[in-house]
């Protein structure tokens, strides 16, 4: 939360943030948390930032896809072989909705898969829902070394898939990002605590030598 604020830690009326310094006479091992959490703040911020734009470039690709109609699923479903570019794609959207392998091993078998039910699962997936390291590696595999213009070749509906495929992946690492970010700025905040608390809490220095002697001089 304290991520979201505005001009904390230090940042000026410009947005750019000045270095800490120390209060007089803070505890060494505050300023230090206190370092600790701005700086975790900032990332914070810096990492919803990211997710916030990456979040608006993917529903843009999901309302191009919101507007394809069925006969654009029929035309690839039509074909007796399995574009291969396509396919690919294809497979790497069925990954990230939840599928196992076994459902589209085949092009026989994807293409049952490619129907109403496929279109509103692709509408429906939240970038931000955790997909599980198999599915995400299976669909990471699926896109190595395709591109765009390899997919469009073949057909345009399998290019609005690829985008989309590119741009949950990317809103989806984002959101991964921003919630590691959260967790160290928690941490941090709890450790700042931890280190008040301490501060308030040890005893007074053992009076030195001369402070000694001051003391008995003013007695």
């Amino acid at each position: 939360e304290g991520a979201e604020g505005e001009g904390a830690d230090g940042a000026g009326a410009d947005g750019e943030e000045s270095p800490l310094e120390p209060v007089e006479g803070e505890d060494e091992d505050v300023f230090a948390a206190r370092c600790a959490i701005a700086s975790a703040a900032r990332a914070a911020r810096t990492a919803a930032a990211e997710l916030r734009r990456r979040r608006k470039r993917f529903v843009c690709v999901a309302a191009v896809l919101g507007e394809m109609d069925s006969a654009a699923l029929a035309e690839i479903r039509s074909y007796p072989r399995a574009p291969r570019a396509t396919w690919r794609v294809i497979k790497a959207c069925l990954y990230l909705t939840g599928h196992k392998k076994f459902e589209f091993e085949t092009w026989g078998l994807t293409r049952k898969q490619i129907g109403v039910e496929f279109m509103e699962e692709l509408r429906a997936a939240d970038p931000a829902r955790l997909v599980p390291d198999k599915a995400k590696r299976g669909a990471q595999a699926c896109l190595r070394g395709l591109k765009d213009a390899d997919v469009m070749k073949e057909s345009k509906a399998g290019a609005v898939f690829f985008r989309w495929v590119e741009g949950f992946n990317a809103a989806a690492d984002a959101a991964a990002g921003a919630e590691k970010t959260q967790q160290t700025l928690a941490v941090a905040e709890a450790a700042a605590v931890a280190v008040v608390a301490g501060s308030e809490e040890a005893p007074p220095a053992p009076a030195t030598g001369e402070e000694e002697e001051a003391s008995a001089a003013e007695a």
